[in-house]
């Protein structure tokens, strides 16, 4: 039966209720407490362990609820039915995949980022942050011996940095030039490079793989890349140039610990 309208807007009228601030306290407590006893016993820990989708479907599927739940049942019920299956890739014998290993306080600062969810999107509403952004990259650059005038900024993991790099690499590119831009990649690079070019619509043609040097440092001499802008074959049209850079990630890395990107890409004559 239909709830009456004017039922829904008396009850819309009231305010929902929020945690008081012993409440919050209490429930920060609850999820501190789990992680503090994950971090002192992962070495005790399994690696971890998967499920077959029948097994999870079993053990989590419910209809959308129509009120919470006390949040020491859902720690629970997370502590018991979702964390048990997976892999710790913070684990200390977890080689496989893409390991990681965040610390404590890395956890904390990403508790206090999520908490103020800062909207970076402009100077504005993030001076403080985006001052933080700035100087962070302002030591990569030094660590990396970029130049001064050398800019970009933080993702979320190498996997979002490559498509970021790309697309940047391409935008000076007219849009005619587009569809014939290349990007030349080594055969040990990590698959979101793949990816990448896909999202961005480029054709399979337009990526070349080539080989990789001794102790997969990059691409083989058979290509001469200089670290230069680079013609990649004279023709009586412009010569279409590219450049690259060699450029750790976060998470996602090729066999060689770094990913050989594209600062530009040409078209192909």
């Amino acid at each position: 039966m239909p709830i009456p309208l004017d039922t829904l807007r008396s009850e819309l009228d009231l305010p929902l209720a929020h945690p008081d601030a012993a409440e919050l306290q209490r429930m920060g407590q609850e999820s501190l407490q789990w992680l503090i006893q994950h971090f002192a016993t992962l070495p005790e820990q399994s690696i971890g362990q998967t499920g077959s989708r029948h097994e999870l479907e079993a053990m989590l599927r419910e209809p959308l609820p129509e009120l919470g739940r006390a949040f020491i049942e859902v720690i629970r019920e997370f502590s018991e039915k979702v964390a048990p299956y997976s892999f710790r890739v913070n684990h200390p014998r977890f080689f496989a995949f893409i390991p990681s290993a965040p610390n404590y306080v890395s956890v904390l600062a990403e508790l206090l980022c999520a908490g103020t969810n800062f909207f970076a999107g402009v100077w504005l509403e993030a001076a403080g942050p985006t001052q933080v952004e700035l100087v962070v990259l302002d030591w990569f650059k030094e660590l990396l011996g970029y130049p001064p005038e050398a800019g970009g900024i933080l993702t979320g993991g190498g996997s979002e940095a490559n498509l970021t790099a790309l697309v940047v690499a391409r935008e000076p590119l007219a849009l005619e030039q587009r569809a014939r831009s290349v990007i030349y990649l080594t055969e040990q690079r990590h698959w979101s490079i793949d990816r990448a070019a896909r999202i961005m619509g480029l054709r399979a043609a337009g990526c070349n793989r080539r080989p990789c040097m001794r102790l997969y440092r990059g691409i083989a001499r058979t290509v001469s890349i200089p670290g230069r802008w680079w013609p990649m074959r004279a023709r009586p049209t412009p010569a279409p140039l590219i450049r690259w850079t060699r450029s750790p990630t976060s998470a996602a890395q090729s066999d060689s610990g770094c990913m050989w990107t594209p600062l530009m890409v040409g078209p192909l004559c």
